[in-house]
This record gives C-alpha cells, structure tokens and sequence, in this order.
C-alpha cells in the first residue's frame, strides 16, 4: 500500500505547537519555556532569520540598544524649537481650570497674557528634553535579562511599553527638578503669578483656591515624558522593520530580516 510521505514541520507548525505548550505549561514555567523555546526556534533556523544564533546576553545589549538609539534620537527631535509648540500631537495648552482665567482676562484686553504662557510652557518642555537623555539612558542601563524576557515576546514597541510601565515613575519623579528649572528659566512660573494676580485684581469673578503654580509644573511634565515614550515607541519599530534605521552591527543581526 503506497502512503504518502509524511511532510516536514514548517516553521508555522512549530510556532503553533510552541503556542499550545505555552498554554499547558504553568505560569512558572512557561516564562522559561518560551524563551528557550523561542531561541532554539530563531537559532535552529537556517535562513538567517531575526536574531539568530545570538546569545542571552547579546539580545539584551541589543535591545537595551535599540532603546539608547531610539533616546537619542527623540532628544534630538524634541528639543527642537517649536517641537511641541507647533506639534498639534504634542503641543500643551493650559488647563481647563484656567479657562476662567483666560476668559476673564480676555474680556478686558488682556487675552494676550494665557496665550504668552501657553508658549512659554511648550518652550520649557523643549528646553529640559535635553536633560531626559542621561535619566533615560541610567534606567536603560539597569533593565535585567527578567525584563528582557518579558520585552522579546512583545509587540513591535514591547521594549518601549514595558519600560514605560515599569519606569515611568521614577524618570518623572527625576525629571522633576529638570522641568522646574527649564519653567523658571523661561518666566513662566513669573508670568503665571502675574496672571493670577491680574484676575484676582478683577471685581466680581469667582475664586480659584485650587490653581497654583505646581498645576503648571505637572502639566508640562505629564505631557514631556509622555511625548519621550511615544516617540520612542515609533523609534523602536523603525529601528525593529527599517534597516537603515539599525546604526549598529548588534542591531543589524537581531533584527535584520535578510
């Protein structure tokens, strides 16, 4: 009786087999189960597929790079003038518990002072960018091969994201004294002051106890680290799909698709 010859496993069956014994397999393990599994898949490839042929600690300096790259070059572009003042994605405006402020100056004449301190809060979030690059690059440093694991079996921005989640707290918290600094450097905690004493000068308008000049302070950093992440997040997929956007030789082989 003539029977078929029974065809080899393609790299999806091996990638579906993979998915269903991550399922079986306890949470524990798992964790190192994919990953080994996952590097026994990409190195046993012979057609140099991504990353092969790499080891633990060469896919960890690899993606810490990619993230020091990906810094590097959203410094760059946010410290620019005008980056987040003519950004409509990143551009800050007051806050909406200033809009009686700003209504209430404008009804007599003075309009012209909310709109000078909107420009000058988008200019000190482009003046402090420049300090966010050494704070990033010392929180890079320290991510450990368990975060690294979590990070190679994310998404195209998995590096970002997670290091998103698990420090965005303390960089903001470092970036704090940075962010006051650059404010003052520009007169806006000045012309803030100025402002509110103008609208309290006014009769008839309502008082404002909540509004002070941390409002400010945490509004421009809310929007500054968040503007970092998600431009590091476009970076780290450039850097992942692009090749011209992979400047390194470590880069090239754990990404590179050819």
């Amino acid at each position: 009786v003539y029977m078929k010859p029974v065809s080899r496993i393609n790299k999806k069956n091996i990638i579906a087999l993979m998915s269903l014994l991550f399922v079986l397999v306890t949470p524990a393990q798992a964790e190192e189960d994919w990953w080994n599994s996952a590097k026994k898949l990409i190195n046993g490839i012979k057609d140099k597929t991504v990353g092969a042929n790499l080891s633990d600690e060469q896919i960890s300096q690899g993606l810490k790079q990619a993230l020091s790259v990906g810094t590097d070059t959203v410094v760059r572009e946010l410290q620019q003038p005008g980056a987040f003042n003519d950004s409509p994605e990143r551009h800050i405006s007051l806050p909406s518990s200033l809009k009686t402020v700003t209504t209430a100056l404008s009804k007599v004449g003075m309009d012209s002072l909310p709109k000078e301190l909107e420009a000058r809060l988008n200019q000190a979030a482009e003046q402090a960018i420049p300090e966010a690059g050494p704070i990033l690059k010392d929180a890079i440093a320290k991510l450990k091969l368990e975060d690294i694991k979590k990070i190679y079996r994310g998404g195209s921005d998995s590096a970002t994201r997670y290091f998103e989640q698990s420090m965005s707290v303390p960089i903001s918290t470092a970036m704090i004294p940075v962010i006051k600094q650059s404010l003052s450097g520009v007169g806006a905690f000045e012309l803030y002051e100025s402002i509110m004493s103008k609208y309290r000068n006014l009769p008839f308008v309502p008082e404002l106890n909540d509004a002070d000049a941390n409002m400010i302070l945490s509004l421009v950093q809310k929007k500054a680290i968040g503007s970092i992440f998600d431009n590091l997040a476009t970076e780290e997929i450039a850097i992942r799909t692009d090749p011209t956007k992979q400047s390194t030789e470590l880069l090239k082989q754990l990404f590179s698709k050819n």
